[in-house]
């Protein structure tokens, strides 16, 4: 009986390049033979989950250019290591997430009764999961200056697009 694995590698990049990124994990887990395609495939196939997701406006696009539109993947890329597209992917992928939930982060940090000084990236974080339980594991995993610096460009970009400013107290 033929298998996936009779089908040469071009066309099964092709295959995973319909599903969303989440089936891609799933996927990838399924498996050591996937894990190792997916290891030795890992620029393909995540270049194609960019453009599916609407990370990239289309799939030529280098990976350098792709970082530099997105400022926010500057902001959790580990400086010793290059970009890479998996990279690109999950960060994108939190960002956009994250940024669903930026009323949600406003309201908190222009509640009068918050004391900002008190206000922390736990805080945040517990809130943002109590209205998003679907957000990805790596968000969680996230060192708390990274999600500071994630959750701060949400507000700028939210508070910019929306003509929102803090109102002196």
């Amino acid at each position: 009986m033929a298998s996936l694995d009779d089908l040469p590698v071009e066309l099964r990049l092709q295959i995973l390049a319909y599903l969303p990124l989440q089936s891609l994990l799933w996927i990838r887990l399924t498996c050591r033979r996937w894990n190792d395609f997916f290891v030795a495939n890992a620029s393909a196939i995540y270049r194609n989950a960019a453009g599916t997701e609407g990370f990239v406006e289309f799939l030529e696009m280098p990976l350098a250019q792709a970082v530099a539109d997105a400022q926010y993947v500057n902001i959790v890329q580990n400086d010793t290591e290059p970009p890479d597209w998996y990279t690109f992917c999950r960060v994108s992928a939190i960002y956009r997430n994250v940024s669903k939930l930026a009323p949600l982060i406003r309201r908190i940090l222009m509640d009068p009764t918050t004391d900002l000084n008190v206000v922390s990236v736990k805080l945040v974080r517990e809130a943002i999961l109590e209205r998003d339980a679907n957000l990805t594991a790596e968000f969680m995993e996230m060192k708390k200056s990274q999600v500071g610096q994630v959750i701060s460009k949400v507000y700028q970009d939210f508070t910019s697009t929306a003509n929102l400013r803090p109102s002196a107290c």
